[in-house]
């Protein structure tokens, strides 16, 4: 995995699996991605709690593992989690952090579900989520 942050430096996608197993420990992966679009994983770290103090465990562990490398990362991508964001910022003050696009969707038809907006249409919801698609694309 090591050798692949060589040729993958310059996007790095996280994304941690939260409660999938019986222990309830979450897998987080760091997936590194190149200018032509390749994947490959670079690190992956099963914690036992989602919390900083982990996360910040599993970060320098990737740091020191990379020494050379950190200075290309331009872009790290990740899911909703507001604390996995805070933390990268924390880690990475001079790259860029996103929220991937799906769960920007997700959660903004979820926003246009809730009763406090009233009820909508099925043709005005089927028009919001094209908006939205349109918006987070553009």
């Amino acid at each position: 995995m090591r050798r692949n942050v060589g040729r993958f430096s310059e996007v790095l996608l996280v994304d941690s699996g939260h409660k999938t197993n019986r222990y309830y420990y979450q897998l987080l992966t760091f997936m590194a991605k190149n200018e032509f679009g390749e994947c490959a994983v670079v690190q992956q770290s099963l914690i036992e709690a989602n919390g900083d103090w982990p996360m910040d465990r599993a970060i320098d562990h990737f740091k020191r593992s990379h020494p050379t490398r950190i200075h290309l990362l331009r872009v790290i991508v990740v899911d909703k989690d507001l604390n996995e964001i805070r933390v990268l910022e924390t880690n990475f003050p001079d790259t860029r952090i996103l929220i991937c696009h799906f769960h920007v969707i997700k959660y903004l038809k979820e926003m246009r579900s809730r009763p406090e907006f009233g009820k909508i249409s099925s043709e005005d919801a089927s028009q919001l989520d094209a908006a939205v698609h349109n918006m987070v694309y553009a």
